[in-house]
């Protein structure tokens, strides 16, 4: 594979972490023409980020020299870079709400039952569940490794995502996993089926632009829950590709890819620590009385880019702060350390 689809791949990510800090941001004042923004990227920004989670996965499996590492030694790595950052963010999250009102947060609230929870639920905060349903991905996926092998579970995992199943909340997992491994394995597809996949970049924008934007109004129209889940996935897909499309536009430009780069770099700190910066950018601007100076609008917009930039940039400075200075923290986070 070239270094320029690697590097679309790359600004992919950095795009979908900046739509995940976005969606992330919908305090209670928000207005309703950004809820609207929200919900487009709702409809496919978690997918994406599986998709391109499956292709970097089978790309290594592929291309890169470690394609010939066992399963055990697989899952060990996947372990130390997913489920250790999970369970330390889930410790460090409950411990500081436990501390600072515990069950009488309104958000998300805990006890000391939650230490245990997390090892099968996402006690500590909703977005952590991402990092605990891709280590079950990569549980099962190599175990399919051949290409007809991949056609065939991405078929089944196709029908499991349309088949309803009810399970209480503390089988949330099970249920983003059924939900998600479609996606994953179509990352995978997309590596696998090189024409398919050179047809869909080429195709132009109109024609995704122009589906995505049919199926998302007429979507609110429908009342069947097979047509809206049918709806939902073709929306998924047509927003994710829209988003490669525009990553490969960057790529070959040139133009800001080092600044896609770096976002893309850090995107797994951005993910774990975004929201833990932006509650602090918020209790801090909350405190200034912009409202009667400004007015509402302006004011959300202003505040909504301090929150969200400070999202973004403070965990870049957090990671490269670890990566340099501590191997410890480094293993906690994810990271590789540097020094």
């Amino acid at each position: 594979m070239s270094t320029k689809r690697i590097f679309t791949i790359d600004i992919a990510r950095a795009i979908t972490i900046i739509l995940v800090v976005l969606f992330h941001f919908t305090p209670e004042y928000s207005p309703k023409w950004w809820i609207a923004i929200n919900s487009v990227f709702l409809s496919f920004g978690m997918q994406l980020f599986m998709a391109i989670s499956g292709y970097t996965y089978i790309y290594g499996q592929r291309e890169r020299k470690d394609r010939n590492t066992g399963y055990g030694n697989f899952i060990l790595q996947k372990f130390q870079r997913l489920m250790i950052p999970y369970f330390f963010i889930s410790v460090f999250v409950i411990t500081v709400k436990l501390f600072v009102g515990g069950e009488s947060s309104s958000e998300n609230p805990v006890s000391l039952l939650s230490f245990l929870e997390m090892f099968y639920y996402p006690a500590a905060a909703p977005f952590v569940w991402f990092i605990y349903v891709l280590f079950m991905m990569f549980l099962v996926v190599p175990h399919f490794s051949a290409p007809k092998q991949l056609t065939a579970l991405s078929a089944i995992a196709l029908i499991l995502h349309f088949v309803p199943v009810k399970l209480p909340d503390t089988f949330s997992y099970i249920i983003d996993f059924k939900s998600m491994l479609v996606f994953f394995l179509i990352g995978c597809l997309f590596y696998e089926w090189r024409n398919v996949r050179s047809f869909i970049i080429n195709a132009p924008y109109l024609v995704y632009l122009m589906l995505f934007g049919v199926l998302y109004t007429c979507k609110g129209m429908i009342e069947n829950h097979i047509w809206v889940m049918i709806f939902n996935f073709i929306i998924s897909l047509t927003g994710s590709i829209l988003v490669i499309k525009i990553s490969k536009f960057i790529s070959d430009k040139g133009k800001s890819q080092h600044v896609f780069l770096s976002i893309a770099a850090c995107s797994y700190t951005i993910y774990m620590f975004h929201t833990t910066f932006m509650g602090i950018a918020k209790a801090v601007y909350g405190k200034i009385p912009l409202y009667q100076y400004i007015g509402g609008t302006a004011t959300f917009i202003i505040g909504s880019i301090i929150v969200i930039s400070t999202g973004i940039i403070a965990p870049m400075i957090l990671h490269h702060f670890i990566t340099l200075k501590s191997k410890i923290l480094s293993y906690l986070i994810g990271a590789k350390y540097r020094k």
